[in-house]
């Protein structure tokens, strides 16, 4: 599974438009001892950037990053093909790689595995069905009657997508195609929320909210506007703050990420918010959410970025405990040799993978050094550099002990060797005694 996802993850990251395709078929052949063994092929193809010919020799060397000047956006620590890599030696497997330069590239993993049963397991396809159509089941968070949004898009396609998505929640929703119309319904109107496209003609958002707040005896001058926008660069959230938006929502619009972002605006008294979905029941269930709390972590924010599918929050949460050693090193790295524009890259990663499970102060905290560091503020970053690794440590361990599976003490036994990698070096405030405890969720880098 690491493997697949390793390469999966690679794929990803390298391919702007096109298509990235799975797919896995095998072959019986007998060994030596005329045991029934199955070669695995996994192939993953994408339509990428590719890889130069004489580049492809690298990729499976540790931190290799190859084509930098092409890659220097892209996020990530160069270890996943090299860990694949790895691993396959461990299990008997090969990866082979064909690639053209500029069209994309095809990895191809060879794994033998042992057959032990000949008999059926089932109709995935079947299965697979029923999945999707569960996966689907559409249930609303909140319930608002009491509340009035104001959308205004210039698109009726997207005043129509916003409308259905809160179809359930049964809060009140007028809609403006455009400025002018907007000025007018908020002068007769208190809205308790408004979505505000960025992008019109003739009146742009910007200047629409302006308008809205800049009237002496509006009731909408308090009223939070959440910009709609295609813009995902870095820094576009703190871009719409400084206009004078009090959040942003990215178009295409998610019916999770609106219903988070009501929630989150709303005035509470307004709001009735549904059960907890996904996290086990009673006992266990607060027992984990207090955890997660403990840490840091809003369990239920967390799950509505999965679409509160607890299974999905989980794997999140291990990954991203898996994943802080590398991004440790890399903060550390980009820290001592002052290389800021590394470090934002690095803070914009954790601020958004943060707040992904729902470390909403980690998010912030890193989001503030992401700005800082892009405009090489270097002493406003040394003031809280070291706070903000203590408290993404700390919430790291404590995060370890929570999820408490054999994994990570697999993986902390492995890594006892090989994860120390660079450290002394490259991490600045890195204190053995304290963060190599015995809850330290590692990297598995397999023995040399």
């Amino acid at each position: 599974r690491q493997i697949i996802t390793n390469v999966l993850n690679n794929a990803v990251k390298y391919t702007k438009n096109g298509s990235v395709i799975l797919s896995v078929s095998g072959k019986t052949a007998a060994n030596d001892s005329s045991e029934d063994i199955l070669q695995l092929l996994v192939k993953v193809e994408d339509t990428g950037i590719g890889i130069k010919e004489e580049d492809i020799g690298k990729l499976f060397q540790k931190f290799e990053r190859v084509d930098l000047e092409k890659n220097s956006t892209v996020e990530g620590t160069g270890l996943g093909l090299a860990i694949t890599h790895s691993l396959l030696d461990l299990m008997g497997g090969r990866i082979e790689v064909e690639s053209t330069y500029g069209k994309g590239s095809v990895f191809t993993v060879i794994l033998p595995q042992k057959i032990v049963s000949r008999e059926p397991v089932g109709d995935f396809h079947e299965k697979f069905r029923k999945s999707l159509q569960e996966s689907n089941v559409y249930k609303e968070a909140f319930h608002a009657p009491e509340a009035k949004l104001l959308v205004v898009d210039d698109t009726h396609m997207n005043l129509t997508v916003v409308v259905n998505l809160l179809k359930k929640t049964q809060i009140q929703i007028d809609t403006a195609s455009g400025g002018e119309k907007a000025i007018a319904l908020t002068a007769a109107t208190r809205y308790d929320i408004i979505l505000m496209d960025q992008r019109m003609p003739e009146m742009d958002g910007t200047e629409a909210m302006r308008r809205i707040k800049a009237k002496e005896s509006g009731i909408n001058r308090e009223t939070p506007f959440i910009c709609l926008t295609a813009d995902a660069v870095s820094g576009a959230r703190e871009h719409y703050l400084a206009e004078g938006f009090t959040d942003y929502l990215m178009k295409p619009i998610d019916s999770a990420a609106l219903e988070q972002m009501l929630i989150k605006y709303l005035p509470a008294e307004k709001v009735m918010l549904e059960k907890e979905k996904g996290l086990p029941e009673n006992t266990e269930r607060d027992r984990f959410s207090d955890g997660l709390r403990e840490a840091g972590i809003d369990p239920v924010s967390g799950l509505r970025y999965c679409q509160n599918d607890m299974e999905l929050y989980r794997s999140l949460l291990l990954e991203y405990t898996q994943n802080a050693n590398d991004i440790l090193q890399e903060i550390g790295r980009s820290y001592d040799t002052c290389d800021w524009h590394g470090y934002a890259i690095s803070m914009h990663s954790l601020k958004s993978t943060s707040r992904m499970i729902g470390a909403e102060k980690l998010s912030e905290m890193a989001a503030y050094l992401e700005k800082e560091s892009d405009v090489g503020h270097a002493e406003r970053i040394r003031e809280r550099h070291t706070e903000v690794m203590e408290f993404y440590r700390t919430l790291i361990r404590k995060l370890g002990v929570l999820l408490n599976t054999e994994v990570r003490e697999k993986q902390s036994q492995h890594n006892v060797h090989t994860s120390a990698l660079g450290r002394d070096q490259y991490n600045h405030d890195y204190d053995p005694e304290t963060d190599m405890g015995e809850d330290e969720i590692l990297e598995f880098f397999p023995q040399e």
